[in-house]
């Protein structure tokens, strides 16, 4: 009975640990997460650093699912105040609908900003409301931690 058993879970596969492989990297605040595929040979890739995370050529920052951020406005390494719907055709074609959350708040409490807008940026500020103090989000490493992504072998399909 027990080398039945054995038989079966050895044709089974032993689960996502022996078909999924996951490798974290570190860089200051970022932790990148690359996972590949045993079976597919596909990667997929996740980059974090407390309330951002990276998707799709768009960072998304997150200020609590209570806030309504869909009126907020940012402001990159101190330049002028701009409304987060400026870019909405650009994060919609990357994936990112600001109007698609919960009725009671459409935003998610979340911000997208295109990648293209933040690349070289060493913070990003947002002020969700006149109600509350706007947000100072901390961007000096990203570039360094997305290349160190991709070194691990993240390509720009895999976020």
């Amino acid at each position: 009975m027990l080398a039945a058993v054995a038989l079966a879970l050895s044709m089974l596969g032993s689960g996502d640990d022996a078909q999924i492989s996951a490798r974290s990297l570190k860089v200051g605040d970022w932790t990148a997460v690359v996972r590949s595929d045993r079976f597919t040979g596909e990667i997929t890739c996740s980059l974090k650093a407390h309330a951002i995370s990276f998707h799709r050529d768009t960072l998304v920052f997150n200020l609590g699912r209570e806030i309504d951020s869909s009126q907020a406005f940012f402001r990159i390494d101190g330049g002028p105040a701009r409304s987060v719907r400026e870019p909405q055709l650009q994060n919609e074609t990357h994936g990112f609908f600001l109007d698609s959350g919960p009725v009671d708040n459409p935003s998610g409490g979340r911000v997208a900003l295109p990648l293209a807008l933040v690349q070289d940026a060493k913070q990003v500020m947002i002020r969700a409301s006149p109600r509350h103090p706007p947000r100072i989000f901390d961007l000096a490493r990203f570039s360094e931690a997305l290349s160190a992504a991709k070194t691990a072998g993240c390509k720009d399909q895999s976020f």
